[in-house]
């Protein structure tokens, strides 16, 4: 049996679940969130080439990525706040929401072109501090962790990771596209699927 939860909740479920099943049952249930039924499904099966940055590598990446994009000279609308420091918590956050969406950098560049005007000047800059980023990261053998249930999902597809499990999802308002696609999966292979 898996329950699907956000982080942000496991504490709270664990104990809740605890009190209702006892010990010997709950010990037979795996609370857990899509990162970490990633993790243990990459774990288990391999992952393609790379470590996954935690956050603070994120951030030091962006820092190196803005610095690139800085030293380049081809900010056209962000010139002033390549220099503060919150920016790039500001970068990391959109990077986080683009990759959600399941947009990479090779996209955001080709929908850049699509637009004009002061638009254009914006998604420009910001397209191009994201593909430096996912460069940078690229070279120093990292990917992002966002990545991570999007390749989770792949691998479990392949390797009947949720074949005859009872898996129940609580708690989410909404889900990302790499979410979407493990649920997919594990519609596809669980013997029960239940939502609340």
């Amino acid at each position: 049996v898996i329950i699907i939860i956000p982080d942000q909740f496991s504490f709270e479920y664990d104990k809740k679940l605890y009190k209702a099943l006892g010990a010997r049952l709950f010990n037979s249930v795996s609370v857990i969130s899509f990162n970490k039924v990633s993790q243990e499904i990459l774990k288990k099966h391999g992952s393609e080439k790379g470590e996954y940055a935690d956050e603070l590598t994120k951030q030091i990446m962006m820092y190196l990525a803005v610095k690139k994009f800085k030293a380049s000279k081809a900010s056209r609308y962000y010139v002033k706040q390549l220099d503060k420091p919150n920016f790039i918590v500001r970068l990391l956050d959109f990077v986080k929401d683009l990759r959600q969406a399941s947009i990479s950098a090779e996209n955001f560049q080709a929908a850049a072109l699509s637009v004009n005007g002061t638009l254009a000047e914006k998604v420009g800059d910001l397209q191009q501090v994201y593909y430096d980023y996912c460069e940078i990261l690229s070279e120093k053998g990292l990917k992002d962790s966002l990545t991570a249930v999007g390749e989770a999902s792949e691998i479990a597809l392949n390797n009947n990771y949720f074949k005859d499990s009872f898996v129940f999802i609580e708690e989410f308002s909404g889900f990302s596209f790499d979410e979407l696609i493990m649920l997919e999966v594990i519609i596809s292979q669980a013997k029960s699927v239940f939502a609340a």
